[in-house]
């Protein structure tokens, strides 16, 4: 069945005929009946294609059918694989769950935005006040509490399972992963601190990246500082700017923590990293680390500039085409707009347009019903992006060519 299974699903179409031949009840019957570590491999990797090729509604039939809760409590297995193969596919389910409305609280949201024209940051704060529409039945079940206690709090986990945890948690939460306690935190990044220092190699790294989702909520943040997290990651970066031999993607994920820690952190949190690490030593790394540092560097030119981008950013790339189009009727587009109107240099001479472009890239202008929405249906284009910019911001790429397409050009 493993085999017969993982051949036939590669499309939403071929997701539809293994619902429609009763196929992915068995399925999911046979994961539920038998032990994790007797499941077919084979099988276990159709099941997470499916959360992968499925859409919205697809794979939230998984969830009702209640594949999370049959695979979280398979995590204490001891078998590396097989836990990040079960992360992946929970964390897949999790974040097509953020596309799962009811068309109440949908049309409460955009009638609340569509009465916010004065305020772009006030539809911001509406988009992030929706808790995703898992949470609630998760936390009551248990699964939440369980995977904190029996997957970060086990001191035995290897890193990377720890890491794709912590991932999962990020999706789960919009406004970033708190720990239920004080003791709680104190005790798993004091762990992941220590893993830091002494750590080597792929460890450390794991260990550096589990500190940029933690760096999302600010509640984690003097906790970090306090355990010297933003020490060793001003360290790294720092050495390196030096010449010295640092692994480069360890400089890579302290460049990425660091930017999620001055993003979403008080101005106290803010100052204390920009006397820590100036931009002249960040700009000795732009030729190798420039998508990392032109954030960090945006952020010492605008701070609140670069958190509302960062933000909204959060909470497109967990939307799929049809709920970003919605949002874009909703009134997001606004908000895009106030940003552009507002120049802002880099202390070397940088727009942060680039950063505003990248965003618009990765998330709306790689997708052509999402271009066509915005043209037809905001002055987004007309407005305020004129065909030099975009051509700066997009030369040599099919998204300057699908620009000029919905700007009529070409």
């Amino acid at each position: 069945i493993g085999i017969i299974a993982y051949n036939t699903v590669n499309t939403v179409q071929d997701f539809d005929l293994v619902n429609q031949t009763g196929l992915i009840y068995e399925i999911i019957d046979y994961i539920r009946r038998i032990p994790i570590k007797r499941v077919p491999w084979k099988l276990l990797l159709t099941v997470k294609k499916m959360t992968e090729v499925g859409t919205t509604e697809q794979v939230h039939q998984l969830y009702k059918m209640k594949l999370i809760q049959m695979l979280y409590t398979q995590l204490i297995n001891k078998d590396e694989d097989l836990q990040l193969q079960i992360l992946e596919v929970i964390n897949n389910i999790i974040v097509k769950g953020w596309n799962v409305t009811d068309n109440s609280s949908q049309n409460d949201l955009s009638s609340k935005i569509g009465s916010t024209k004065s305020s772009s940051s006030k539809i911001l704060q509406l988009l992030l006040s929706r808790h995703h529409p898992y949470l609630q039945e998760l936390r009551h079940q248990g699964v939440i509490k369980t995977i904190i206690e029996r997957v970060l709090m086990n001191s035995f986990m290897h890193k990377s399972v720890i890491r794709d945890t912590l991932n999962l948690l990020d999706s789960l939460y919009i406004e970033g992963f708190q720990f239920p306690s004080e003791q709680l935190q104190l005790q798993f990044i004091q762990y992941i601190c220590y893993d830091i220092v002494l750590g080597e190699g792929d460890n450390r790294n794991y260990a550096i990246e589990s500190l940029s989702y933690l760096a999302i909520n600010d509640a984690n943040h003097q906790c970090i500082i306090n355990c010297g997290g933003l020490h060793s990651a001003v360290q790294f970066i720092s050495k390196k700017a030096d010449e010295k031999s640092i692994d480069f993607v360890t400089v890579q994920y302290s460049l990425a923590f660091l930017i999620n820690l001055f993003t979403f952190g008080q101005p106290t949190t803010q100052q204390q990293i920009q006397s820590s690490i100036s931009s002249k030593t960040l700009q000795k790394l732009n030729e190798n680390y420039k998508n990392n540092t032109k954030y960090l560097i945006g952020c010492y030119s605008d701070a609140e500039f670069v958190n509302e981008l960062v933000r909204i950013r959060r909470v497109v790339e967990k939307r799929d085409t049809k709920t970003i189009i919605e949002l874009i009727q909703a009134g997001l587009m606004q908000t895009l707009n106030t940003m552009v109107e507002k120049p802002v240099y880099y202390d070397d001479g940088e727009d942060l347009l680039e950063i505003i472009s990248e965003v618009l890239k990765q998330q709306f202008f790689n997708s052509i019903e999402i271009c066509q929405e915005i043209f037809d249906r905001t002055d987004f284009f007309d407005q305020y992006i004129n065909i030099s910019q975009i051509k700066k911001i997009y030369d040599n790429t099919c998204m300057f060519s699908q620009a000029c397409q919905f700007l009529k050009v070409v």
